[in-house]
């Protein structure tokens, strides 16, 4: 296998001083590997569908003001939600003024697989909460690639 690396320097700043701390990272990549194919139009469709269900529908604890209330989310705020729980990690970095602002995973360079595996996180979450699909052929058809995988 053949390597290639790659140098990416950072900046953060440092709470103690005016100056920024910088370091680099090394990412390292296999050359050889081929590229998966990115997730399919229809699959981002579906998942948009699946996502504006939950929107719809469950309530969910968000901290607003600094205070936690529940309260229903948007379709964009839940795929950061779902694609973290994918993930089991979420990124966050510190905001221009202060505070935390939480950085979500783009779908668009998921790969096909990847996808799935976000639509199917999606459908077993919504079905926890019991969520009325509105595409009940599509969640079908889901489910049942999701009992064959098994």
């Amino acid at each position: 296998m053949r390597y290639g690396t790659e140098n990416r320097d950072f900046v953060c700043p440092n709470l103690s001083t005016e100056y920024p701390v910088v370091f680099s990272l090394v990412v390292i990549y296999d050359m050889n590997e081929e590229p998966e194919e990115t997730r399919t139009q229809r699959q981002n469709r579906h998942l948009w569908g699946t996502l504006g269900d939950l929107a719809k529908q469950v309530p969910w604890p968000v901290w607003y003001e600094g205070r936690c209330v529940i309260r229903k989310m948007d379709a964009a705020s839940w795929k950061h939600v779902i694609t973290a729980g994918l993930e089991k990690s979420q990124m966050m970095a510190q905001g221009i003024d202060g505070g935390m602002v939480l950085l979500g995973q783009s779908t668009r360079e998921m790969s096909i697989k990847k996808m799935s595996q976000v639509i199917e996180l999606a459908i077993h979450f919504g079905d926890s909460k019991n969520v009325q699909w509105s595409d009940p052929k599509f969640i079908a058809q889901m489910k049942a690639y999701m009992n064959d995988k098994t």
